[in-house]
């Protein structure tokens, strides 16, 4: 990551935060605790995510909460549905195509869950 940062290249975070979940000693004490939730959750996740690995937690959180979740993951988008690849100097991952068509996709669902789940 130095290395990039002082050849200006992007910069990606994700194997960062990879490494440091899976080298820390309290890696269960600093899960978010889904156990209190009581709502329905629509969770979106990009595997080609540069920045960090959403599209796992998305997974995770969604099958701890069973029925109520559902996690959508976008399998060549990145961290910024309908965003860029790369963003002041940072890689945010996924191409312009795929990010799109998440964002395009991603709102359509979120606007369905709302109608269902939102009561007035």
């Amino acid at each position: 990551m130095i290395v990039n940062m002082l050849v200006a290249n992007p910069v990606a975070y994700r194997k960062t935060y990879e490494s440091a979940v899976k080298n820390s000693e309290n890696a269960d004490a600093a899960r978010i605790d889904s156990s209190l939730f009581k709502g329905n959750a629509l969770l979106f996740g990009a595997r080609d995510d540069a920045m960090w690995q959403g599209d796992e937690a998305a997974e995770q959180i969604a099958a701890e909460i069973g029925d109520r979740a559902e996690a959508i993951i976008y399998a060549d988008a990145g961290h910024l549905l309908g965003g860029p690849p790369y963003l002041a100097g940072m890689a945010m991952g996924g191409t312009e195509e795929a990010n799109e068509e998440a964002k395009a996709h991603s709102d359509e669902q979120l606007y369905l869950f709302l109608e269902e789940n939102v009561q007035e």
